[in-house]
């Protein structure tokens, strides 16, 4: 407890006032480790085609877990994130057309964007390559 709140203090002290706390939770999971490395795992073939490595070789099904799952994060989601979602590997110039924003905040919401879902796909609990084809799957469904 004392680790914590020594390490609270000084996150406060050095800001010298108010601190988000989406900033604070940032920097206890830094100094704490409290989450693991990310994995990256390609999503899309050299091609441009998804990778389904959802899909059940088998019986050609997709897990109903992470479908579940990933129904769950997409409610979650705003519009504007769904938009998003398909389009994070590229170049944030480009995509700031798309939202009529300019490109750092457009890099900005791209950047919460992964964040918050490096977070879901975390906390999951279902493999989360299955989770984030299900959600890659869904952004490309008409609406």
């Amino acid at each position: 407890m004392r680790a914590l709140m020594a390490v609270l203090t000084g996150v406060l002290e050095a800001a010298g006032g108010a601190v988000r706390e989406e900033e604070l939770a940032k920097v206890l999971e830094a100094r704490f480790e409290l989450l693991a490395p990310a994995e990256f795992t390609a999503l899309y073939t050299d091609d441009g085609a998804l990778i389904d490595s959802a899909t059940d070789q088998e019986h050609g099904t997709v897990p109903a877990e992470a479908e579940t799952v990933a129904g769950e994060i997409w409610a979650e989601m705003s519009p504007q994130e769904r938009t998003l979602l398909s389009l994070l590997e590229d170049d944030p110039a480009e995509v700031s057309v798309l939202l009529k924003l300019g490109r750092r905040q457009t890099s900005a919401i791209m950047d919460a964007l992964r964040e918050k879902l490096m977070l879901a796909l975390t906390a999951a609990g279902s493999d989360p390559r299955e989770v984030a084809a299900a959600l890659l799957r869904r952004s490309s469904e008409p609406p």
